[in-house]
């Protein structure tokens, strides 16, 4: 290009020494003249921009290979053989997914990706995020050679000291099968709740995490384990007329007499705010919606227990939309204190408090610490006055506190649900000093003669 712009030139000065050539040709042939230089211009530092970025990739290059080798000789010093290995061939699997079949040996590995220390170890396979071990049939040689590029560097895996033991995954060595993350049990109020929260609370012990995760046993085995507070003791579900057998739901009782209203919503009440509506007939268990659906509550009980449900679900706050438990709920004065002391009466009688978010019943403890609980009332549920004492027993008219009154139930031999035995008039005296026994009633198992016509003994556990 530059020769025929140098031919062009020559051209136009003998043109124009002759003045074969007008004015305007003139001007025209310097325009073109002049743009031809420029693209010539643009063209040469195109050119130069190019060779300089090829330039500068190539020492780039060079420096990430040693940078890489260097890195490659540190891992393969401080780490013990069986993790090296591993790491090794993890690495030539990511090399030749992300850029192509290179040599076995060829590696590039970035220690930072890697946690050095034997308890951060211990901590990761705890967490389902497992070193791989596995060496093999090529790395089975005592020197290993990574390449890059052209360059070898040599590690010799006698170097490392005898002294460091090879880390396993998990501790005794075996792979886990499954993740502790993904593992979900299902609550007695049909709620889904995950293994994590049960460990946040200190509810299982990290061994019996890993066997789960090894499969060493099964979930059905663990939940089984976990029925305290997946599900905790079953509520007062009914009553049962001793001198005819009856049972029947409480709206029942109270529809034929047997019971005031007032003592079937509370009863409800306490059934709703720890997770099912009951029916002792055939022991189904179910939400508040779906026992006024059959017909096991009327529609006026069902408007008063759908907030006693949200003892379990939680109540929402309308200014944070954040979810709270029943305790914060009183301390923000969308629960009357006397009424929320109930629903958590029965909480802690029947297993303990139920968080709304873990969706599992808490120890006492535990529900100090989460703010589902105080002090204060904690000593009201622990010496509780008669102003306390919500729940009537229909045999004798004394107010009683829930656990109080579970003790005087007895269990149902077909579904295994605790009933309030409605005793004929002339067996009362007998049912109260019965109950009168302090010692008695603090037994958490115990039995006693059924007051009718009967002469047989029903035993009680009151733990369902």
């Amino acid at each position: 290009m530059i020769r025929t712009l140098s031919l062009l030139l020559l051209f136009l000065s003998r043109c124009d020494a002759q003045n074969l050539l007008s004015a305007d040709q003139r001007i025209g042939i310097g325009v073109g003249a002049s743009m031809a230089v420029l693209l010539l211009a643009g063209v040469i530092f195109v050119l130069c921009r190019r060779w300089r970025n090829n330039e500068g990739r190539s020492r780039l290059r060079d420096s990430v290979t040693e940078t890489s080798i260097e890195n490659h000789e540190n891992l393969a010093a401080s780490l013990p053989v069986s993790v090296y290995r591993g790491t090794e061939a993890s690495t030539q699997t990511w090399i030749e997914e992300t850029q192509g079949p290179c040599d076995k040996s060829s590696v590039s590995v970035q220690t930072a990706s890697i946690t050095m220390g034997g308890s951060d170890l211990v901590s990761d396979n705890r967490a389902g995020r497992a070193v791989e071990t596995q060496e093999s049939s090529s790395q089975t040689s005592d020197e290993n050679v990574a390449k890059l590029d052209g360059k070898s560097v040599s590690v010799q895996t006698s170097e490392i000291s005898d002294d460091i033991e090879a880390v396993e995954s998990p501790l005794d060595g075996s792979s886990f099968l499954k993740s502790r993350d993904s593992i979900t049990f299902i609550s007695g109020w049909r709620r889904e709740v995950k293994l994590t929260e049960l460990i946040k609370a200190r509810l299982i012990l990290e061994t019996r995490v890993q066997e789960l995760e090894r499969e060493e046993v099964t979930e059905e085995e663990i939940e089984k384990e976990l029925e305290p507070f997946l599900i905790g003791r079953y509520p007062i579900a009914g009553v049962s007329v001793t001198s005819t057998g009856e049972k029947m739901s409480l709206n029942e009782a109270f529809t034929k007499g047997f019971i005031t209203r007032g003592t079937a919503v509370s009863l409800l009440e306490a059934q709703a705010a720890v997770g099912s509506i009951l029916d002792p007939r055939d022991g189904a268990k179910m939400s508040v919606q779906k026992a006024k659906e059959i017909g096991l509550i009327d529609k006026r009980m069902a408007g008063i227990l759908v907030r006693a449900e949200k003892a379990v679900a939680g109540f929402k706050s309308r200014a944070t939309n954040e979810m709270l438990s029943l305790f914060q709920a009183m301390k923000r004065n969308l629960v009357v204190e006397s009424h929320g002391i109930r629903l958590l009466e029965a909480q802690i009688a029947t297993g303990g408090i139920i968080d709304p978010v873990a969706q599992i019943r808490l120890p006492v403890e535990v529900a100090f610490e989460r703010g589902l609980f105080d002090e204060r009332l904690h000593q009201i549920l622990e010496d509780p006055s008669d102003d306390t004492k919500g729940f009537l027993d229909p045999n004798t008219g004394e107010n009683l506190t829930y656990l109080e009154l579970l003790q005087r139930c007895v269990e149902d031999e077909e579904t295994g649900l605790l009933l309030l035995p409605l005793i004929p008039k002339e067996e009362i005296s007998d049912y109260y000093n019965t109950f009168a026994n302090t010692s008695y009633l603090s037994s958490p198992t115990h039995s006693y003669r059924s007051f009718s016509s009967s002469s047989e003994t029903t035993s009680l556990d009151d733990r369902r």
